[in-house]
């Protein structure tokens, strides 16, 4: 395979702190590689070296002649009054404009003078050039193109202003798209993209004639899209074979083979340690100075054994430790939703909706963007009491929120500010529980507006925490989060006794603590139980009733039913698909359960029965591996 960008050696530093050191990276043309790490770790500053786009850094990075690579950053940088076209052809800008600079100084030489009519003419040729070079007439034709394959078609004169976030996120990529580039550089493409917009990046990914290098805490768009995995870690960058689950295994294997060595290298130090104290000992009783050789030789052997030795190994990056209370009540009813309306002027989001959400149960509200999932949460918050005739909170529970927007903390309060206002009693307390969410006693004078979207979602949980909260409305509680994160987030609710009404574009979150889902269609909520995979395996079998008013409204979990279902499958390949999802959905349970046995006997030492779990491990995830093939190729076939 040809190169189209190699690091070598490579060190950045931001000030005094070093970001990433002697690190070397190559991306092969048509390779799909995954770029992970925890927040912060330097993910985004590699991704701009191998783009172009940093030239501050030590060490050498190549990118073949004649490749273009395109980076699509997390967020548009543009006036919300710009344009769509504009944005997707604002660097060539300059060229037009200097372009029409010498076409006005060429029309204003007189003819009279042949040298400066030269001159002018020369100016014009390069500038024509340079203009012609970057696609300049071509330029509208090919991004109007480029919306269309993303799916923006007649946006082109639309202000980027009055797009979503999703949308937003989408015009960045035809950006890319537009530049055909060699290398995609693709960091959180799915931010803010629904479930439908996720699938579409996914076959979007796979689809691309190019190479792909994705920065994404998104494990299920990594697993459908990736064959590669580089880990940044400790400012070095370590890859690895296959996608997500591949490189979760082999960190698994590598992490309990290394806890076998590590066990073993102890117990040889403890019996040096014990001969050399034995041996000192012995010297000091005798005279003889062969004891002190001997005791020089084995404190010498101790040394070597001690630097041979392997490091105590580490499983996962240091993560919150998210402790959310019981949660437990003795009400029957936790949400109720009775005759529930709801409207910005001409636009309904909901008609006379009904639904109960009964006490312990752990419900998705899922639907397109801008069907109204945060309004309806955000109400559940703000309207929810026993006495509202339409929106009723039993009157025993404790609501914790986690808020998509992040507002439920002031701008300008600094951290320690807030968690008084939350009930902590001194910066003591408070250091004693953000200490868990991976707060410094030095954050607590930070401003609520200077930290990262990731370190408010963290400041939330603790709030939920402190609130003793029964029920817990969570409106994408990830987003910004690094895996590390989630999978604790995902720990503590499967954990959590209480009440969980969740928004999220995670999936593994959604499957790992959802049992039933809300549909916002049509204006009303249908209720399916089951998980997030077995829903959709469900919707997709019949696509004409999932967007009726067929079904009828939801009135609840009913436990002695299967839910309110959509109707049979559509055909014998509608059938299979569903059993394949199905499927799919059960192995990847299984799979998630096992990486957390596996963690276990790692945290028990184990390492012989993290080993044959390992094995099985691998053997669900090349079951999973063929269930997916099958499922893209019935996919297909709908």
């Amino acid at each position: 395979m040809s190169i189209i960008v190699e690091a070598n050696g490579v060190t950045k530093r931001f000030g005094a702190a070093t970001v990433l050191e002697n690190v070397s990276v190559r991306v092969d043309a048509g390779e799909r590689i995954g770029l992970i790490g925890v927040n912060g770790s330097g993910k985004t500053t590699l991704a701009r070296i191998l783009a172009g786009l940093d030239p501050e850094y030590e060490g050498r990075c190549h990118r073949s002649p004649g490749t273009a690579v395109a980076y699509v950053p997390q967020y548009l940088d543009a006036a919300p009054e710009t344009t769509c076209l504009d944005y997707m052809t604002r660097e060539l800008e300059p060229l037009r404009l200097e372009l029409r600079r010498c076409e006005e100084q060429l029309a204003a030489v007189s003819a009279a003078d042949p040298r400066a009519v030269e001159r002018a003419l020369a100016e014009y040729q390069r500038a024509r050039d340079a203009f012609e070079a970057a696609g300049g007439d071509e330029a509208s034709g090919s991004a109007e193109a480029a919306l269309d394959a993303v799916g923006l078609p007649g946006r082109a004169g639309s202000p980027v202003g009055v797009l979503s976030g999703g949308e937003q996120n989408v015009l960045c990529l035809a950006k890319a798209v537009a530049r055909r580039p060699d290398l995609l550089i693709l960091d959180e493409p799915g931010n803010h993209l629904d479930f439908d917009g996720l699938e579409w990046l996914e076959r979007f990914i796979v689809g691309f004639p190019g190479a792909v290098l994705i920065i994404s805490h998104n494990r299920y768009l990594l697993d459908r899209t990736t064959s590669a995995t580089a880990e940044v870690a400790d400012r070095a960058v370590m890859r690895y074979e296959g996608n997500y689950s591949a490189y979760r295994l082999a960190k698994l294997r590598a992490a309990t083979a290394q806890q076998a060595d590590y066990a073993a290298d102890a117990k040889k130090l403890a019996r040096l340690e014990a001969l050399v104290a034995k041996f000192a000992q012995i010297a000091r009783e005798h005279a003889d100075p062969a004891w002190g050789r001997r005791l020089r030789a084995r404190r010498t052997q101790l040394e070597h054994a001690r630097k041979a030795a392997v490091d105590r190994p580490v499983l996962t990056a240091r993560s919150m430790d998210v402790t959310l209370g019981p949660g437990q009540s003795r009400a029957e009813i936790a949400v109720e939703l009775r005759g529930y309306s709801r409207a910005f002027g001409d636009l309904v989001l909901f008609d006379r909706a009904d639904a109960l959400v009964r006490c312990g149960e752990r419900v998705a509200v899922v639907g397109p963007n801008g069907s109204g999932k945060t309004t309806l949460l955000r109400d559940i918050v703000e309207r929810g009491s026993w006495d509202d005739p339409h929106v009723r909170v039993g009157p025993s529970m404790q609501v914790g929120y986690c808020s998509q927007h992040q507002d439920i903390f002031r701008p300008e309060a600094t951290i320690l500010e807030e968690m008084l206002r939350f009930g902590v009693k001194n910066a003591a307390d408070a250091i004693r529980l953000l200490g868990r969410y991976l707060f410094t006693y030095e954050d607590l004078s930070a401003r609520i507006g200077t930290l990262s979207g990731g370190e408010r979602n963290r400041l939330q949980f603790a709030a939920c925490e402190l609130a003793g909260a029964n029920i817990l409305v969570l409106d994408e509680p990830t987003n910004h989060m690094d895996i590390a994160s989630r999978e604790a987030i995902e720990d503590a609710l499967e954990e959590f006794a209480g009440t969980v009404i969740l928004v999220s574009h995670d999936r593994y979150l959604i499957d790992a603590v959802a049992s039933r889902v809300l549909e916002i269609v049509d204006r009303s909520l249908a209720g399916y139980n089951g998980s997030y995979t077995e829903y959709r395996a469900m919707r997709r079998s019949s696509p004409a009733r999932a967007h009726t008013r067929r079904r009828e409204r939801s009135t609840g979990g009913d436990r002695g039913t299967r839910g309110v279902r959509a109707g049979g499958a559509s055909g014998a390949n509608g059938s299979r698909l569903q059993d394949i999802e199905r499927r799919i959905s059960r192995l990847e349970g299984e799979k998630v359960a096992l990486e957390r046995r596996i963690t276990e006997a790692f945290e028990r030492s184990d390492h012989r029965g993290g080993r044959k779990l390992a094995n099985e491990l691998e053997q669900r995830a090349r079951e999973l591996d063929a269930a997916w093939e099958t499922w893209a190729q019935l996919a297909e076939e709908e």
